[in-house]
């Protein structure tokens, strides 16, 4: 269910963003993104990934820029991204965010997006002052914990997301023929 969220929080992102022309240079900090981004057919978009994507398997082609949390900094610059989406599963104090954002907002991309299912107000709102566009589908109150805010918050295997993106691809192809 969490993978599916992150699936529609990432396309409404891409359908919302407010740059004059699709972004052509997308790095992908992220598998679950690199993956959703080869789902949605912007596969050939992607300049760069970290070093845990593999899959599907044309991304280990693609250029590697280091781990999540600790991006080399010169290969996101050196693959010239109009584009950076950063997500999570939720954000509470959002420490970790805007730790991700601050490092990627000093390379100058054209444009910083953060999207997430849910997140503490009050941090959507900070976020929402650093980043170029902040998706998240729901902020309560009181918020307490990201997991709380899941009817499943257990962890997923590969096999189970790519089982849940093939369905949610067969699902589009039957609606638009």
């Amino acid at each position: 269910m969490k993978k599916i969220v992150a699936a529609n929080v990432i396309a409404l992102c891409l359908a919302a963003t407010s740059i004059a022309a699709p972004p052509s240079r997308i790095v992908s900090l992220a598998p679950n993104i690199t993956e959703i981004l080869y789902d949605l057919g912007l596969g050939g978009r992607i300049v760069a990934v970290t070093d845990y994507c593999d899959y599907p398997p044309a991304v280990k082609e693609k250029p590697r820029v280091g781990g999540f949390t600790n991006p080399s900094l010169e290969a996101v610059v050196g693959a010239r991204p109009d584009l950076v989406i950063l997500t999570d599963d939720g954000l509470a104090t959002g420490a970790t965010m805007q730790a991700a954002v601050n490092a990627v907002r000093a390379q100058q991309p054209a444009q910083v997006v953060v999207a997430v299912p849910t997140a503490a107000p009050d941090t959507c709102d900070m976020l929402a002052e650093q980043v170029d566009r902040i998706v998240c589908l729901m902020t309560p109150e009181p918020f307490g914990g990201v997991g709380a805010w899941y009817e499943d918050f257990s962890q997923m295997t590969d096999d189970e997301v790519r089982g849940i993106l093939e369905e949610a691809q067969a699902q589009r192809i039957g609606r638009h023929g």
